[in-house]
């Protein structure tokens, strides 16, 4: 395996390894889904639903998004003030679908041990991407890792994917 497997947790909605993370279905988050176990991906959140998942005690988030896209840029700021963790990993577009890109998201989201982490972008279509490409390096194959990309919001950047696996 290229790729360290993420430690499996709980269902969000009960407790698990000393997480006390709730009800991320309550949060109406766009395009959520639960592809991979501790690991939640959705569209971006809005700086309410942001702060409503801190007060649920989800404490770890990777975003995908590009500072300087529009309606993101601001959750540095806000995880300093709120004390959680937070990662950006700038995916623009199929030419950042890198190896070392999906490693780096790879290494962040590990880097949250057992708790649940929201991994998003826009729509949910790079995350995806990301997590397909992650999954066929750890062995899956093209199929079973594209079947898991679509599960977590893989939709325009499937060819570009399926092109990256093939190299």
């Amino acid at each position: 395996m290229l790729l360290a497997p993420l430690l499996v947790v709980a269902s969000c909605g009960t407790e698990a390894s000393g997480s006390s993370a709730t009800g991320i279905e309550d949060v109406a988050l766009e395009h959520l889904a639960h592809p991979i176990p501790s690991v939640y991906t959705a569209g971006q959140p809005t700086e309410h639903q942001f702060r409503e998942l801190v007060r649920r005690g989800y404490k770890h988030y990777v975003c995908l998004r590009a500072h300087n896209e529009r309606g993101t840029g601001w959750e540095e700021a806000r995880a300093k003030e709120l004390g959680v963790r937070f990662v950006r990993i700038e995916i623009t577009g199929p030419q950042s679908l890198t190896e070392n890109n999906v490693r780096k998201v790879s290494e962040a989201l590990s880097g949250s041990g057992t708790a649940p982490t929201l991994l998003y972008c826009r729509s949910s279509n790079r995350v995806g991407a990301v997590l397909a490409m992650r999954a066929h390096l750890d062995g899956k194959s093209a199929d079973e890792a594209i079947q898991l990309g679509k599960q977590a919001g893989l939709t325009s950047l499937e060819t570009a994917v399926r092109e990256a696996i093939r190299r």
